[in-house]
């Protein structure tokens, strides 16, 4: 549940790599970033065979870009 948006979002993940959020329609943003950072969820996502090792940087590393003014 999103407090700031007073919704559940659904995050989707499908082997290799691909990821989506239903709430921001978009494959990384903080959402996605939250979920991986569930072991939980990380334990799963790696037996399924999504390729976790990086993932979480870089998409931070994105989220930080995408909402800097340039």
């Amino acid at each position: 549940m999103d407090k700031l948006i007073n919704r559940v979002v659904t995050v989707y993940f499908k082997p290799p790599n691909k990821t989506y959020c239903d709430a921001c329609s978009t494959g990384d943003c903080e959402h996605i970033v939250y979920a991986l950072t569930m072991n939980k969820i990380l334990k799963i996502l790696k037996r399924k065979g999504f390729k976790i090792e990086n993932n979480l940087e870089e998409f931070m590393l994105k989220l930080i870009n995408r909402s800097t003014p340039t």
